[in-house]
């Protein structure tokens, strides 16, 4: 890369024979804004829109605001991030605008930036930054502090969270005043909850003619709840899979919004969801939990913490349901293994609904294929299925497919129960079973030849 040399630099070089590396130009504020949103653009959940306001030259671009668009409750903030140039050892300020809400509510939050407790890192930080020396060939004094993008991004993110902590107060604040009485009475009930937020936006009634519309606010409680018996879903995972991976935070959020028209004092409706985790919604272990919906609300006898009671309640008798199941299931693959040694397959391991095993007998090789039904197990017997490793025969639908040759054993000896007494008695059963046909099995095999 490329440097120019100060006059005090062409001077040295010219009354001295010792050449040394040539120094990068000190890196100024637009360089480290610059190399700090290319790397909050690889790392980090937010959409960064980049806003190019001011120039240096004709070529280089300041890089001296940009944007961060932050999910909050089911609107979009959009925090509006302005470096001054001029004042590098000044932090930036800020403003937050709502991609769906056109109101006063946050046109009234005024917070002052210098009041942030992280944002007195700032001039010490950015002093660090632009001190360093860069060499092309020689690379970055290691002995020296280096203030990385990545330590800037963490700086970002704690001043990001002190102004969304302020946020909610301000929110708090204005339901603390709020003119419905029982708009207000449930923000006081509920405000002892732990982790309990609020949000609060305007939007204008579905009306055809504007000067028809009321002007509407939707009112946001969310609530964290604590559920028992979730952490149990990877424990029963993890006694026959190890190696699998961890199951994300499954907090789920009990969302409340009340429909609230501010021209005549009055609570149109109330909504509820309950909120997970996008991981959580996008892993296959765990779709039976979020489509768990939640009891419905009682409007005019019904409030929040009776709600949340409620709601809590059902989801726990969903886990636990659920949690019989898999215990269930795992007894009778545990006894499984103790008969037939270590499975070739077990596809369905996030389910425990699908296992295979290898085995031999006289020189003959076959598998053993169990498929058991997730919601009805043990009421729904397992499937059990043979299939030789080594004999094939033509497909009864399609004459040019060839298939394994396949048996199902189409009566089971079966004891009712989940213990593991009984458990283990019913796996006796499939394995005296499987020995008894075993011989006529082979000679199916043997007679499609």
């Amino acid at each position: 890369m490329s440097s120019s040399l100060s006059p005090s630099t062409l001077a040295h070089d010219h009354h001295s024979n010792i050449t040394s590396p040539p120094l990068i130009p000190r890196p100024t504020l637009f360089d480290w804004i610059k190399e700090h949103l290319m790397y909050m653009n690889n790392t980090t959940p937010y959409k960064i829109n980049i806003l190019n306001l001011g120039k240096s030259n004709r070529r280089n671009i300041h890089y001296d605001r940009f944007q961060l668009q932050l999910p909050f409750f089911d609107d979009t903030l959009t925090l509006h991030l302005f470096y001054d140039g001029n004042k590098p050892h000044s932090p930036f300020d800020f403003q937050i605008i709502s991609d769906v809400m056109n109101g006063s509510y946050l046109q009234h939050f005024m917070l002052d930036i210098f009041k942030l407790r992280s944002m007195v890192e700032w001039k010490e930080l950015y002093s660090k930054y632009s001190s360093q020396n860069y060499h092309p060939m020689n690379g970055t004094d290691l002995t020296a502090s280096v203030i990385t993008s990545e330590y800037m991004s963490q700086f970002t993110f704690r001043v990001i969270e002190e102004i969304l902590l302020n946020l909610r107060d301000y929110f708090k604040l204005m339901l603390s005043h709020h003119r419905n009485e029982n708009i207000k009475f449930e923000f006081e009930t509920s405000a002892t909850l732990p982790g309990v937020t609020y949000y609060i936006k305007e939007f204008k009634s579905d009306i055809s003619t504007n000067e028809d519309a009321s002007i509407m606010e939707k009112i946001y409680f969310s609530i964290p709840l604590s559920i028992s018996g979730i952490d149990k879903i990877e424990e029963y995972q993890r006694l026959f899979d190890p190696t699998s991976i961890e199951l994300p935070d499954a907090k789920p959020k009990l969302l409340i919004y009340y429909i609230f028209d501010k021209s005549r004092n009055f609570v149109v409706n109330v909504n509820t969801e309950i909120i997970y985790p996008g991981n959580v919604q996008n892993n296959k272990r765990l779709e039976w939990l979020t489509q768990i919906a939640p009891p419905a609300w009682n409007q005019g006898k019904s409030c929040i913490l009776e709600y949340l009671s409620e709601s809590t309640e059902k989801i726990e008798a969903e886990v636990e349901k659920h949690n019989a199941k898999v215990r269930t299931r795992l007894e009778f693959i545990k006894q499984l293994l103790a008969a037939f040694g270590n499975p070739i397959d077990f596809a369905e391991s996030d389910t425990l609904s699908k296992i295979s095993f290898l085995m031999e007998q006289n020189q003959f090789i076959f598998f053993v294929h169990v498929t058991i039904e997730k919601d009805t197990f043990p009421t729904t017997l397992p499937l059990i299925r043979l299939q030789s490793s080594q004999h094939l025969k033509s497909s009864e639908k399609i004459s040019s497919k060839i298939l394994p040759v396949r048996v199902r054993i189409q009566q089971l000896n079966w004891i009712e129960g989940n213990t593991s007494e009984v458990m283990a008695q019913n796996v006796e059963g499939i394995r005296t079973q499987i020995c008894m046909l075993l011989g006529d099995f082979i000679k199916v095999c043997e007679s499609s030849v």
